[in-house]
């Protein structure tokens, strides 16, 4: 885990505070800058990486972002059951749900507006 990991900035972004994201966007691509994989629990946060590239670019028309800034996460984020499947291979963990129940998922709100994810 990244410890120089703060707040994304979705947030903020999500309620209309698109320039005080920026140094949150900037702070979390330096954070994650060494790995090359991140992977989180949530579909919002996957969906958010991809915002963050169109925060930087904003940022950086106004000039402030610098030129050799930190590459965007966006490419390497993976919601975890994406990251076990897609970019593991996992197929099986050896895990089961007995038939006799029902279930559902329900996607978050944003993942329909950023993932490959249908909406519900």
């Amino acid at each position: 885990m990244a410890s120089e990991q703060t707040c994304c900035g979705q947030p903020q972004y999500n309620t209309g505070h698109r320039r005080e994201t920026e140094p949150l966007v900037h702070r979390m691509a330096e954070a994650f800058d060494g790995y090359d994989y991140v992977v989180a629990p949530s579909g919002s946060y996957v969906a958010w990486s991809a915002t963050t590239v169109r925060v930087r670019a904003a940022a950086e028309e106004r000039g402030n972002e610098p030129a050799d800034q930190a590459r965007s996460p966006a490419g390497r984020v993976h919601e975890f059951t994406e990251f076990l499947g897609d970019a593991l291979g996992v197929t099986d963990i050896g895990a089961y749900f007995p038939q006799a129940h029902a279930s559902s998922t329900r996607p978050c709100c944003r993942c329909p507006n950023g993932s490959a994810l249908p909406p519900s």
